[in-house]
């Protein structure tokens, strides 16, 4: 309990559910919200690569720390998953950018997590 409570901790989640100068939500019908000039950055970089595209977000949203601590759901893993309140709205916007099912993002999104964890250790 004690590390969950640090983990939560080491990522200030309601700054994200804020609207504010030059922010925008990511996907329509959703509150979270993302710089517009981070976003167009983010596009430009991937050059609508669906996994360089979701593994930016999730480095925009989350650290290394807290990505290494969790999955992408938490059903197959001893890990909890990643907040479905910040990562919903996020296969909702790779869903419309990429047409890409929900199994491929899990694995993008694990993928994601292991390489932070294997990161860490080293």
């Amino acid at each position: 309990m004690y590390l969950e409570e640090s983990i939560k901790e080491s990522v200030n989640l309601d700054q994200f559910f804020q609207p504010g100068d030059g922010k925008i939500k990511l996907v329509e019908g959703q509150s979270l919200y993302i710089d517009s000039v981070k976003l167009a950055i983010l596009k430009r970089k991937c050059k609508k690569n669906e996994s360089k595209t979701l593994k930016a977000l999730l480095d925009f949203y989350f650290t290394p720390k807290y990505l290494a601590m969790h999955s992408a759901t938490g059903e197959k893993s001893a890990k909890p998953g990643l907040p479905v309140k910040v990562v919903n709205p996020i296969r909702d916007y790779m869903q419309q950018s990429f047409k890409v099912d929900a199994s491929t993002l899990n694995a993008i999104i694990n993928r994601k997590c292991l390489d932070a964890k294997r990161s860490k250790k080293c």
